[in-house]
């Protein structure tokens, strides 16, 4: 899957060690 700048995402797993739970949402600030 590819990833632009500015896409909203949603976490399809729990990463607990970062805080993030599943269903969280998120932003693409920057593609290297």
């Amino acid at each position: 899957m590819r990833f632009k700048e500015l896409d909203t995402v949603v976490l399809k797993r729990d990463l607990p060690e970062q805080g993030l739970r599943k269903g969280d949402l998120g932003g693409v600030v920057h593609v290297y």
